[in-house]
């Protein structure tokens, strides 16, 4: 019998084995013990990017992540392409914060541009760290994002015949 390539929805991608069932065929400990380990070396990563930054941005950058986590709770944080990404319950990315040199950038990433509604992309937030911090419109931005990404994910586009 050849070999036939599965998706496993545990581990996010393809898994090749000779198999007739859709089964993962790693046990659940080891895929619990590996999901656990990731989770840690996901926090001492951000924790190792955010203490990379230059000391005027890490104080922004601390906070920005603050209000952001406070907003919508249920964001996971992860280090991709060199941003501080945030995803909505393990989905698509939904923001990043992304530093450049005289300050932040906190973005929308994915559907939660508001670019399939008829309007033109948000392009985010700047922050200057030698200005005032815009908590008002942080809030905001992440909440809008949010909400859009859960009724993108609620309600996906019908499909053209």
């Amino acid at each position: 019998m050849p070999a036939r390539t599965i998706r496993c929805a545990a581990w996010r991608w393809n898994c090749s084995k000779p198999t007739t069932s859709a089964i993962c065929w790693r046990p659940r400990w080891r895929r619990a013990t590996e999901l656990a380990m990731r989770a840690a070396r996901s926090k001492a990563l951000i924790r190792a990017w955010l203490d990379f930054l230059p000391p005027p941005q890490r104080p922004v950058a601390e906070r920005v992540r603050q209000l952001v986590l406070e907003a919508v709770p249920a964001l996971e944080e992860s280090i991709r392409w060199g941003h501080l990404v945030l995803a909505l319950d393990g989905g698509r990315p939904l923001l990043a914060l992304a530093t450049h040199k005289t300050g932040l950038h906190l973005r929308p990433l994915g559907r939660s541009e508001g670019a399939d509604m008829g309007e033109p992309a948000e392009r985010g937030l700047r922050l200057r760290h030698n200005e005032p911090l815009p908590e008002a419109d942080i809030l905001a931005l992440v909440r809008t994002c949010a909400q859009d990404q859960a009724s993108a994910v609620a309600s996906p586009p019908p499909r053209q015949p």
